[in-house]
């Protein structure tokens, strides 16, 4: 059994309440739509935002059941986006199946994300605590300023470190870091609490997408998902490749650079490139930042200290920087 699939169990019965509402709630009249819904969300994906979130809410010792709808609400919210960036991406590929776009064209698709914004408003809704809307109105609002900022600066070989942290924060961690302040908020913890597992949520999806971004370098099409060296194609610098462009000698920089720059030589000479990374130590860099942030969130947990289900959020960020797909 995966740890994914260890951490899962500990929470089941909730997780199979979260996917019976994911489906139901999107069982749309309109064909094209509910047919969008079904492929994206049946894809697969590890479900990692609402097992956060239940996670989170098992960790406060919450008994209810106010957190199910909440946990859909971010998995809407956080597949819109992944519907979205296909399209703004030219993704053809999604969770190893063709992306919703190639499928539905991308007018459908398009409307099809918004449909799931709207959802996610709906459910989060339910529970009838204007904090909650907040939340997702600051996710959302980080996700579109964090990705307009992106594709401002796609294929500057000057985008800095700093830059690269600003986007991933926006855009997988502020997700991730709803989650956990979620679980929080339904449980009725104390402020000092929700600060705790907001810290907790964002230095894991910090984590989470640095080691991402090295699986685009490292892991093959089939185990991943994607197709791999997309970023590279695309010309968008993650932190391995902004490492290198900053440590390498002056030669493998002008060629990184000249690759780099040159759509049509990113493709053609991909495996040089990330030859080039590896060797210049961009991909182990990258692992140690991971490895930092995944420390981060473990010591932000100290205010639950003794809680019986703790131990669940500590495996979860040893997972993160431990994943092949």
């Amino acid at each position: 059994m995966s740890v994914i699939e260890r951490l899962t169990a500990a929470v089941e019965q909730e997780m199979e309440q979260v996917e019976q509402l994911l489906f139901s709630t999107v069982a749309s009249e309109v064909e094209v739509l509910r047919s969008i819904c079904t492929h994206i969300l049946g894809s697969g994906g590890k479900r990692l935002r609402p097992l956060l979130l239940l996670i989170s809410a098992r960790v406060c010792d919450y008994q209810g059941r106010a957190q199910i709808p909440l946990a859909c609400a971010l998995e809407y919210l956080h597949t819109a986006t992944l519907l979205h960036d296909d399209v703004i991406d030219h993704a053809d590929i999604r969770r190893g199946a063709s992306a919703a776009h190639v499928l539905w064209g991308n007018q459908a698709t398009i409307l099809a994300g918004d449909y799931l914004f709207a959802k996610a408003l709906w459910l989060a809704g339910s529970a009838d605590d204007l904090r909650v809307i907040r939340v997702l109105a600051d996710i959302s609002t980080c996700l579109s300023e964090a990705e307009l900022f992106q594709i401002a600066r796609c294929g500057d070989l000057h985008l800095s470190e700093q830059d690269y942290f600003h986007i991933i924060r926006n855009k997988t961690a502020s997700l991730l870091g709803g989650a956990a302040v979620l679980g929080g908020m339904v449980s009725g913890v104390c402020p000092e609490e929700l600060d705790a597992l907001h810290a907790y949520g964002i230095s894991l999806g910090m984590a989470f997408q640095i080691v991402d971004d090295v699986l685009d370098y490292r892991s093959n099409q089939q185990e991943f998902g994607k197709t791999i060296g997309k970023d590279i194609c695309e010309g968008s610098l993650t932190l391995p490749v902004i490492h290198a462009l900053q440590s390498c000698p002056a030669g493998e920089r002008e060629r990184l650079c000249a690759l780099l720059q040159d759509r049509t030589l990113r493709s053609r000479h991909l495996d040089e490139i990330l030859a080039i990374v590896d060797r210049c130590g961009g991909t182990r860099y990258a692992l140690d930042a991971a490895e930092r942030f995944a420390r981060e969130a473990v010591d932000a947990l100290g205010v639950f200290s003794g809680r019986q289900h703790t131990g669940l959020l500590t495996e979860l960020a040893k997972y993160v920087v431990r994943r092949r797909s």
